[in-house]
């Protein structure tokens, strides 16, 4: 379910909807237990809810985690639950389309002999697994925004 970002028609409706989609991901992630590598989320906004429900459901598991979306519209890169002893979470946020091209995302092959490597300050990687691109961050024509 898609949980796009504005106005809050029915608290109860959007708090089952939340429940629904931790439950879904985090089942999905027990079923498959031992065959994955590492995990990409894809999200279009920041739900406190959501990532709450996410960490207690996996904050045990120790291949690495990329939860992007484009909340803010600025590029930014945290992680949330560090202090919490969960180091392989990363909560990535993108530039507004329009401002920036697409990220490239590469995953790490079978052949670990053939480590990722960060080419230049556009570049960052996640554990030794993902390797994001920004390919040369924002458009010359890019507003940005009064806060950045």
């Amino acid at each position: 379910t898609n949980l796009v970002a504005g106005s809050v028609l029915d608290e109860g409706v959007w708090d089952k909807r939340i429940e629904n989609n931790v439950k879904f991901t985090t089942d999905l992630v027990k079923a498959y237990k031992g065959q994955y590598r590492g995990i990409i989320l894809l999200g279009h906004s920041v739900r406190n809810g959501y990532m709450k429900g996410v960490y207690t459901g996996l904050k045990n598991i120790r291949e690495p985690v990329l939860y992007i979306h484009g909340d803010g519209h600025n590029w930014e890169v945290k992680q949330p639950f560090k202090e919490d002893g969960w180091d392989n979470f990363w909560d990535i946020q993108v530039d507004q389309g329009g401002h920036a091209p697409p990220i490239k995302l590469t995953f790490r092959g079978l052949d670990h002999e053939a480590p990722l490597v960060v080419e230049n300050e556009h570049q960052f990687l996640f554990g030794d697994m993902f390797l994001i691109d920004r390919r040369g961050g924002l458009y010359p024509h890019a507003l940005r925004k009064a806060s950045d």
